[in-house]
């Protein structure tokens, strides 16, 4: 999985997912960024991956607080990412 913060606000997700059951699942990835006093999450829309199969899942979007602060996650932001499956 791949997150991206760009210094005019833009933000982006793409992971991937690999059903080794058999049955559906659905899933989707969180990302929380951290700096200072600040925290912001974004999430990616959920994704069915049937049985034996792999798919990937994206979302952009743009986020005022990460332009405005921008410098500080640079210096000493942390980014804390997950998959969440069901």
């Amino acid at each position: 999985m791949t997150f991206v913060v760009n210094a005019d606000g833009n933000w982006s997700i793409t992971g991937t997912a690999h059903n080794s059951n058999l049955l559906v699942r659905t899933f989707h990835w969180t990302c929380d960024l951290t700096w200072d006093a600040a925290e912001v999450t974004h999430v990616t829309a959920k994704k069915a991956v049937p049985g034996k199969t792999t798919r990937t899942i994206g979302s952009v979007a743009y986020d005022p607080d990460v332009q405005g602060d921008f410098a500080a996650i640079a210096d000493h932001g942390r980014a804390d990412c997950d998959i969440v499956i069901g």
